[in-house]
């Protein structure tokens, strides 16, 4: 939450881009949407990797130590 709060007042309080665009802005929209699409891959499958090691190692749990 916090990262989506930054992000918005740099995207308001930061001036303008003065440099003009020069590429087709088809480019750039297809770019943007490929990202969104890939960052949410990436933060989906971190999720899932580091849960299924949370369930795996189960670290929430605790264990008496015993002596043999």
């Amino acid at each position: 939450m916090l990262y989506v709060v930054i992000m918005g007042c740099a995207y308001l309080l930061f001036p303008p881009n003065p440099d003009r665009i020069t590429i087709p802005i088809d480019l750039v929209t297809n770019f943007r949407i490929a990202s969104v699409f890939t960052i949410g891959i990436f933060w989906g499958l971190m999720g899932i990797i580091l849960g299924s090691f949370w369930d795996k190692l189960k670290p929430h749990e605790t264990s008496k130590i015993t002596s043999v």
